[in-house]
């Protein structure tokens, strides 16, 4: 039997048991970190921005549109660095409210846009970017807290959804372009064995295969890199997405369940990434 005291005791554990249940964020935080992990992966930056100068040492024919092309990638790397930037302060400033923790963050997303901006991107894709920033911005002025993260959420869904969607552009001509500077590696080194076959040279033909092999090996990892890392990007996406359609249900243990099994996918493509 229950006594007295126990029964009294009851409404306060029940109150206490509600509370924690509407707290339960932890697949939210783990999400949201580990798409913030995600985003710090830069290396394709580099990848697009070198491309025409590597591209050009295969197809020195097209040097008269490769060159130009270099120069102005030259100028496009902050804005690059600059979506992938957004994308991290926004998930960090996520995972803190996820945590019932004050947002903090570093960024001037002002600069960010105007980065983007000499970078030729689009007036609606640098206004996304632009906008992700000034939530960032007032959650951290505001002391913004858990309760408030339904806010955020739907505010800043569909100008992340345009951010991610513009870094996935960039990163599906990556893979793109790994494709064409392979045909063209291809040729190259066609060329160059045929040379060295016809002259039975076997010593330089032994060589330029070696040196083909290496080539096409590395385009294959930027292929599989940026294949891998369109879909980290997608599965982010899709999860915000989720976050977005099922806001009255965001504490919900299925809700958490589906956010876990996002961050395992993500960073199971983060994993694969950094061993390329």
């Amino acid at each position: 039997m229950i006594s007295a005291h126990s029964r009294g005791a009851l409404p306060a554990l029940l109150v206490f048991l509600l509370i924690a249940g509407c707290v339960n964020l932890g697949g939210v935080r783990d999400f949201s970190e580990t798409s913030a992990r995600t985003a710090d992966y830069t290396r394709l930056v580099d990848v697009y921005v070198e491309h025409p100068g590597l591209q050009k040492r295969f197809a020195p024919e097209l040097a008269d549109i490769l060159d130009p092309e270099q120069a102005k990638r030259e100028t496009q790397r902050a804005g690059l660095l600059a979506l992938h930037q957004a994308i991290e302060e926004y998930m960090l400033a996520l995972a803190n409210l996820s945590a019932d923790e004050a947002v903090d963050y570093q960024t001037d997303f002002e600069a960010l846009g105007k980065a983007l901006g000499d970078a030729g991107v689009e007036d609606a894709q640098r206004q996304a970017v632009v906008t992700v920033g000034a939530l960032v911005a007032r959650a951290a002025s505001d002391g913004y807290r858990r309760k408030k993260i339904r806010e955020v959420i739907r505010e800043a869904n569909e100008p992340l959804q345009v951010t991610i969607q513009t870094l996935r552009d960039i990163v599906d001509q990556i893979a793109a372009e790994a494709q064409d500077l392979d045909t063209s590696v291809g040729r190259f080194y066609e060329s160059r064995l045929r040379e060295a076959r016809e002259r039975g040279n076997s010593g330089v033909e032994t060589i330029l295969s070696g040196w083909e092999y290496r080539e096409r090996d590395e385009i294959e990892k930027i292929a599989r890199a940026a294949v891998d890392y369109s879909g980290a990007l997608e599965k982010i996406s899709a999860a915000h997405e989720e976050l977005f359609l099922h806001l009255d249900e965001i504490n919900s243990d299925e809700l958490q369940r589906e956010m876990r099994f996002y961050a395992k996918e993500i960073r199971t493509a983060v994993k694969t990434l950094r061993e390329l």
